[in-house]
Order: C-alpha cells, then sequence, then structure tokens
C-alpha cells in the first residue's frame, strides 16, 4: 500500500457565515490548482463537531491539512486561499 497524498479538511459554519460558500469556493479552487485533495467539514453538523474536536479547531474558517495521518499545517482566516499558494 503508497504513502496517502494529503488532504485539506476546510472547516466552516454556513448557517452563521454569510460568506462561507464563497471563503470555500475560493479554497477549493486553490486546492484544485495546486492538486491537493480537500474536504469541507460544517462544524455544525454531528461530524462537523466530532472532527473540530479531532483537529483541535476552535475558530473557522479553519483549514488543517493531514499527511499520512498526521496534521502538517493549520490555516485559520478568511484569507487561507491565499496562504495555500505559498506553502504548496
Amino acid at each position: 500500500m503508497g504513502k496517502k497524498k494529503p488532504i485539506l479538511f476546510y472547516f466552516y459554519a454556513p448557517d452563521w457565515d454569510a460568506f462561507a460558500y464563497e471563503k470555500k469556493n475560493k479554497v477549493f479552487n486553490e486546492c484544485q490548482k495546486i492538486g491537493l485533495s480537500c474536504s469541507a467539514i460544517d462544524v455544525e453538523t454531528p461530524n462537523g463537531v466530532e472532527m473540530s474536536i479531532k483537529y483541535q479547531v476552535r475558530n473557522v474558517p479553519t483549514a488543517v491539512v493531514v499527511d499520512n495521518g498526521k496534521v502538517v499545517d493549520m490555516l485559520k482566516g478568511n484569507t487561507i486561499h491565499e496562504k495555500l499558494s505559498h506553502i504548496f
């Protein structure tokens, strides 16, 4: 079995952030450009709560990059999409 590729978990709260989808789309577009897999996590869902606890996410938006089962980076704030191109 080969090494898994990194994945980005994007934590957001669309129920109370009016710009949540716009910010998520910017992150997902940047992930697509750099070839990084990504998954959106709504922190208001049961799975989102569980994942938030697992990765110690306290604020949204937050992006957690996991490589081979380990957290390798954590990005926070409204400009995550801009930061991604600098780390990958």
